[in-house]
């Protein structure tokens, strides 16, 4: 498969290159990526020393990194503690023969009040940053996600403007299949994670996208009474969809088995709730004590779900929400 490999680049201003062999590396989406990851960071967190390190523990499992496709994440609760992640993580490249791309490496500090610390891999200073992107999702020092909406509010409308040229350079005049598109191409962006953030205020920008694009294929104004288009498109707005996604979220937390991180996680969001903190948990349940369980379940079959195929836990949540 890559024994013969060429390539060329497209550059802007000489256009298209000759090709040459490339002996480096693996093609774009090539499944080798993340497996070859995977075989090379596999013995990674046994060298990470929980009293070194200082990882953070929710309930009684330490989280020293997160691995996810290509991407790794180092967490401590102490500047000391991550430096000494980052000298424990050279040190495993070193004898792996692995290569870290420093200028692409950024730490981010959550509410720190600590005076400033620089972190140095390789003998090069990381650059430490206000936000970042992780896994699509961009993260903040608050550790709000208004951000992250914004950001994907953002990318969503560029994404229906070049569906809208593209559509209209082919002569795409057919409604179900620009909605198609729609589906595949613009809420693809605008439901990623939604299930996270969609108690943010920042909803609205979602809607926006999503309800301006039916009106735009009714050819009315913006103006136009934003129910009545939806009963036009047997639509619901976005945020039915995206609270649909929350609780089914809510009820795969609620079920995990305990020794999976998704289940620890479960039981550190109530142990915050029941202190008093926010959490994801508790905007839930809050959202829950608002609406009678008939209701809840008007939002399961936007999700594909009925009343007879969804697990219990979550109508059993809102009876027990209620009575309290």
């Amino acid at each position: 498969m890559y024994a013969k490999v060429t390539v060329c680049i497209n550059h802007p201003s000489e256009g298209v290159t000759s090709s040459f062999r490339c002996q480096q590396g693996v093609k774009q989406g090539c499944p080798f990526s993340p497996l070859l990851f995977g075989l090379y960071l596999n013995a990674m967190e046994g060298r990470l020393d929980d009293r070194e390190c200082d990882a953070p523990a929710p309930t009684d499992m330490h989280v020293w990194l997160l691995l996810f496709a290509d991407d790794l994440a180092l967490m401590s609760k102490s500047g000391v503690g991550l430096q000494q992640q980052l000298n424990a993580f050279q040190q495993f490249c070193v004898e792996r023969g692995l290569t870290v791309n420093v200028k692409k490496t950024k730490v981010m500090v959550l509410n720190s009040v600590d005076p400033y610390q620089e972190f140095v891999f390789e003998g090069d200073v990381i650059k430490r940053v206000q936000t970042f992107k992780y896994l699509g999702i961009l993260l903040e020092t608050t550790l709000n996600l208004v951000s992250a909406v914004e950001h994907l509010g953002v990318v969503s409308t560029h994404s229906l403007f070049a569906l809208n040229r593209r559509c209209a350079k082919l002569r795409i005049m057919y409604v179900k299949l620009h909605c198609d598109l729609f589906n595949m191409l613009v809420r693809s962006i605008t439901n990623y994670a939604c299930e996270v953030w969609v108690d943010s205020k920042k909803i609205k920008l979602i809607e926006v996208v999503y309800q301006g694009f039916l009106k735009s294929q009714l050819g009315v104004r913006k103006t136009t009474n934003t129910s009545i288009m939806l009963a036009e498109f047997s639509k619901y707005p976005f945020e039915h969809f995206a609270w649909g996604q929350a609780l089914l979220y809510y009820n795969r937390m609620s079920t995990m088995t305990k020794n999976r991180i998704l289940g620890k996680a479960w039981e550190a969001q109530l142990a915050m709730l029941a202190t008093g903190k926010k959490c994801w948990v508790g905007f839930v349940k809050k959202w829950l004590l608002k609406h009678q369980p008939q209701e809840v379940a008007n939002f399961l079959p936007l999700v594909q779900l009925s009343l007879e195929t969804m697990p219990q836990p979550v109508l059993t949540h809102v009876l027990q929400a209620r009575t309290i």
